[in-house]
């Protein structure tokens, strides 16, 4: 971001051999993967068992009904862009048994996109220097996911995208262990997409700009939609029903509620509450919205925050913030 720090380094707590998978190079022995006269790099279709780590230096085509089957220890890393266009099937990546760790596409020069895939079962891909957390996971690389899904994540977070431009259309996060998708400083729009099952929060963004509209968001552990660190995030026309907390906003972050609906919160439809003082006061404006049935909690607006409803402020009230991650209602 244009910011240049100095840190002056001691004695490193590693000793020995030091790995850095980010150094590897594309390994040409492998039967499913060919290089075309374009200089990409090709997965083919059929039913292909990966016993260890790929790593693909450049872009990835995969091709429809390729099923990718990835031992626990084995992951894909693509220092490029990712085409995935399943058409006449789905393109498969999961685990040969429990788990499996996850994509990780970094540096892209072009958008990736995912069409008609199907990822299950990652956790987060961490080896020996490389430690993220998320199953799949986007860093300074634009995505476009259209009718992709997520199932049954163990990682932080199903699919985390950072410092990146991204489109969510008919995407389904289920069955996590903990958060679903996490953004960090970057921008784009989640449409018609749905969060079910969810151990953490649904959606986390942090110094994001973003767009929800006509999303679903069901049995929700945490936060459906949680935004902070100056933040602007406008939802419109979702819908949201048994979960920990409708909507978080802390810590300079504007969030515009509109035309949604909300049943079945165990705490708060909407929380506004300030974490880091350094940072302006978080702002809710809910529009045009229903809460179901009329709860002493239905908004929690700590003091000299700001909540507004269709106009009106909203009380504010007196809560400790450390309890509600005790609870695990609050994440990061």
């Amino acid at each position: 971001k244009g910011h240049t720090r100095k840190v002056n380094t001691g004695v490193t707590l590693l000793s020995g051999k030091i790995f850095n998978p980010l150094l590897g190079d594309t390994r040409q022995d492998l039967p499913f993967l060919r290089k075309n006269t374009e200089g990409t790099w090709e997965i083919l279709p059929g039913e292909w068992a990966i016993n260890r780590p790929v790593v693909i230096n450049g872009s990835l085509k995969i091709f429809p009904n390729a099923h990718l089957l990835f031992s626990e220890d084995a992951y894909l890393i693509v220092k490029g862009s990712i085409l995935a266009k399943g058409k006449d099937g789905n393109i498969i990546l999961e685990p040969q048994r429990k788990s499996w760790k996850g994509i990780y596409v970094v540096n892209a020069d072009e958008p990736s996109i995912l069409e008609n895939v199907v990822i299950r079962h990652t956790k987060s891909l961490e080896d020996s220097l490389l430690m993220l957390n998320g199953g799949v996971t986007f860093y300074s690389s634009d995505v476009q996911m259209k009718n992709v899904i997520f199932n049954g994540s163990e990682a932080e977070d199903a699919l985390n995208i950072i410092d990146s431009q991204f489109t969510l259309s008919e995407v389904s996060i289920r069955s996590t262990d903990s958060g679903g998708f996490s953004c960090d400083f970057s921008s784009g729009i989640i449409r018609t997409s749905s969060f079910n099952i969810i151990g953490g929060n649904a959606t986390n963004f942090t110094g994001c700009d973003a767009e929800l509209n006509n999303d679903y968001f069901s049995e929700v552990r945490g936060v459906a939609v949680s935004a902070g660190e100056s933040g602007n995030v406008y939802i419109s026309k979702c819908a949201m029903k048994d979960v920990g907390i409708g909507v978080a906003v802390k810590d300079g972050s504007l969030v515009t509620l509109k035309g949604t609906t909300m049943q079945e919160y165990q705490l708060s439809a909407a929380v506004t509450y300030q974490e880091k003082s350094f940072y302006n006061a978080p702002q809710l404006m809910i529009k045009e919205s229903e809460f179901g049935e009329e709860m002493d909690n239905t908004l929690l607006r700590q003091a000299e925050t700001i909540m507004k409803v269709d106009g009106h402020d909203a009380a504010e009230t007196n809560f400790d913030t450390r309890n509600l991650y005790e609870m695990g209602l609050l994440n990061k």
